[in-house]
C-alpha cells in the first residue's frame, strides 16, 4: 500500500531528517502522487499541509481524519477528477477540513507538466504561486506553534 510507505516517509522526515526536523513535514502530489498526498492528510495527524495536483479526493470516509490545511490544483476539462471535487470540498466543510481549490478554465489533466500538450503555462504559474505561499504558511505555522 503506497499510502503506508509515504506516511512512513512523512514520520522519518519529521523526526530524524535533519533538515525538516522540529520544522514539521507538508505533502505535494501530482496524479497519483496528488492522490498519495490527500489520502497522506488522512493518515497522518501530524502532517502540516497537503496540496493536491489533479489526483482524486481521499476517500470520504476518511475526510473526517484530516487534521491539516489542503489545497487542490484541477483543470476543468479533467471531468474524470474535477467532477468529484465539489463533493470533496461539501464533506472537507463538514468535517472542519480547510480545503481550498482552484478549478483552472481550459486546462486539462497535468497542466502542470511543461513536457506534455496538456502544459497549460498561466494555470501552472498560478499554482505554483499558490503551492508555494501554501507551503510557507503551513510551514512557518508548524516553526511558530
Amino acid at each position: 500500500d503506497f499510502t503506508r510507505q509515504v506516511a512512513a516517509t512523512s514520520a522519518w522526515l519529521r523526526d530524524t531528517y535533519e533538515y525538516s526536523y522540529g520544522r514539521g513535514v507538508a505533502s505535494m502530489g501530482f496524479c497519483l502522487g496528488g492522490t498519495l498526498s490527500g489520502r497522506l492528510a488522512a493518515l497522518d495527524p501530524e502532517l502540516r499541509g497537503a496540496v493536491i495536483f489533479y489526483g482524486s479526493a481521499p476517500p470520504s470516509e476518511s475526510i473526517p481524519e484530516i487534521q491539516c490545511p489542503v489545497t487542490g490544483f484541477y483543470g476543468e476539462l479533467d471531468k474524470r477528477i474535477t467532477s468529484a471535487v465539489p463533493e470533496f470540498a461539501e464533506a472537507a466543510e463538514k468535517a472542519g477540513v480547510a480545503f481550498e481549490y482552484h478549478i483552472y478554465d481550459g486546462a486539462q489533466h497535468a497542466f502542470f507538466n511543461d513536457t506534455r500538450p496538456s502544459y497549460y503555462v498561466d494555470a501552472a504559474r498560478d499554482a505554483y504561486g499558490r503551492t508555494l505561499q501554501f507551503m510557507q504558511q503551513v510551514l512557518t505555522d508548524s516553526i511558530q506553534a
